[in-house]
């Protein structure tokens, strides 16, 4: 190793350049970001997810790209969140509250779901309960257990399950 200002060797002992280990972490960034994106892919973005009898499932987006998705009966609802899918999406102001608990129900990216029929649309709620679908995943049992509701502000309805037909 030189000192490029004086030319000359520095005094000391000569270290071999370190070797890294670049490539192995590299390629499990990758395989993580792929495996993330494969996840989102198959989860609510190439088919329908099973919705129980009867019920109508709505994905929502949130700000952060996460998708999930919600199945409701009432009537009401499905009227409301079809209305919201009729608006331009900068437009769209109502998101998500609902009760939460364990299992997939069509949320196949995450291992928990929104209780059917136990959410509605709002434009307002307690802050307590704002978050991404991440952060519920990684701490199911305080969001289920103590929190017990989810209601991301940033998320918006943006597709309806099955797809219905234009009459």
């Amino acid at each position: 190793m030189h000192d490029f200002i004086t030319g000359r060797k520095p005094p000391g002992p000569t270290y071999a350049p370190r070797r890294t280990r670049s490539l192995p972490a590299l390629l499990l960034v990758l395989l993580t970001l792929f495996g993330t994106a494969a996840c989102d892919t198959n989860s609510l973005g190439g088919r329908p997810p099973s919705a129980p009898d009867g019920a109508h499932g709505f994905v929502f987006a949130t700000t952060g790209g996460e998708r999930m998705a919600a199945y409701t009966t009432d009537p009401a609802l499905i009227r409301a969140a079809r209305a919201s899918l009729q608006r331009p999406r900068a437009d769209r102001r109502l998101f998500i509250n609902g009760r939460i608990t364990r299992g997939t129900k069509g949320n196949l990216q995450w291992s928990w779901h929104f209780v059917p029929d136990a959410w509605s649309l709002t434009e307002v709620s307690t802050e307590v309960c704002d978050g991404r679908p991440r952060m519920v995943e990684a701490n199911r049992a305080y969001w289920i257990d103590t929190v017990g509701r989810f209601c991301p502000w940033g998320a918006r309805v943006v597709a309806e399950w099955p797809p219905v037909a234009d009459s």
